[in-house]
């Protein structure tokens, strides 16, 4: 079965295959990815990603990429050695974690003060409430 590449597309679907769950299933499976990406052992990676699928499988159409992709036979997952496998699992973390982290607002826009002003522009330097203008004239 073509579980690495389930889970790549899982990945990549993740706001589909959320939508397509119920609120409880979207917990349990926000929680198993939470531990696959944490997972440093690839053995226990690959348990993980199994139960992922299990809770996938029941709840996904069989005609979702995930569930085709687990069901394909994948190269990716036949005949690996065990680094090129270790690091087959490690590489699926990174997306995965991109999907549970959420995304940073955007920073709040400066202030620029009222059109025709001068203050917030570029060119004012100095303590605050003086302008470039504002130099005694002794």
């Amino acid at each position: 079965m073509g579980l690495l590449r389930a889970m790549a597309v899982l990945a990549e679907d993740w706001g589909d295959v959320l939508n397509r769950l119920d609120p409880g299933q979207a917990r349990r499976l926000r929680a198993l990815v939470a531990q696959f990406v944490d997972e440093r052992d690839p053995s226990a990676s690959s348990n993980l990603a199994e139960a992922i699928m299990d809770l996938l499988v029941q709840e996904l159409p069989v005609t979702h990429p995930v569930v085709t992709a687990l069901l394909d036979e994948d190269r990716l997952d036949r005949g690996l050695p065990g680094a090129a496998a270790d690091r087959a699992w490690s590489r699926l973390a990174g997306p995965l974690r991109e999907r549970l982290e959420p995304p940073l607002p955007p920073p709040p826009p400066a202030f620029r003060g009222p059109p025709g002003t001068s203050f917030g522009d570029e060119d004012d330097v100095g303590p605050p409430g003086t302008s470039l203008g504002d130099e005694d004239d002794d």
